[in-house]
């Protein structure tokens, strides 16, 4: 009986699609960042995402405003692990991004009140959704919602631009795919 159960739920966590990328908007028309140099880069306001969208690429995806429960409903943008592959939008539980960095936000605007877009290195370095706190890298789009006080700096990783609340180690640069 267990094994029907847990059938069950593979079956409907399962995407329809056969492991392609997939977006749920039509891509943006300012889809080529403004600044795509591989330095950070202190800016106020970033050209996508926010405003319940995440930036994927050169798409958004729909965000997902509460602590994820990494279940079948939830929405993310995968950014993958290999320089050859592109970011894409998925709902379902982080299986479609084993070797990539899910991004179920991008900034505070993203997320219910009171939470912010943060790294939850406690269950997956690289994994940034809505929390109550920021103890890691917060994701940001302007210099007003850094919780640290920082500058909302920006850098592209895995061909998406992505904004942190400051500028990141070499070793989080790395576990992201920052160029």
């Amino acid at each position: 009986m267990r094994a029907g159960w847990v059938l069950a739920m593979i079956a409907a966590c399962g995407s329809s699609s056969s492991g392609a990328p997939t977006a749920d908007a039509a891509p943006t028309a300012d889809a080529t960042p403004p600044d795509a140099a591989p330095r950070d880069a202190a800016i106020d306001a970033a050209p996508s995402g926010g405003d319940g969208r995440v930036a994927c690429g050169q798409t958004t995806c729909a965000a997902t405003p509460y602590p994820s429960q990494n279940v079948c409903t939830e929405s993310y943008c995968c950014l993958p692990s290999s320089a050859g592959s592109s970011p894409f939008c998925h709902v379902g539980n982080l299986g479609a991004c084993e070797s990539g960095n899910p991004f179920y936000c991008d900034d505070v605007t993203d997320c219910n009140a009171g939470l912010f877009c943060c790294d939850d290195s406690t269950l997956r370095p690289g994994l940034f959704r809505c929390q109550a706190t920021c103890p890691n890298v917060q994701l940001c789009r302007t210099n007003a919602e850094c919780l640290n006080g920082g500058p909302c700096v920006f850098r592209t990783c895995g061909g998406t631009l992505i904004g942190t609340c400051q500028a990141l180690t070499p070793g989080m640069a790395t576990a992201l795919f920052c160029q």
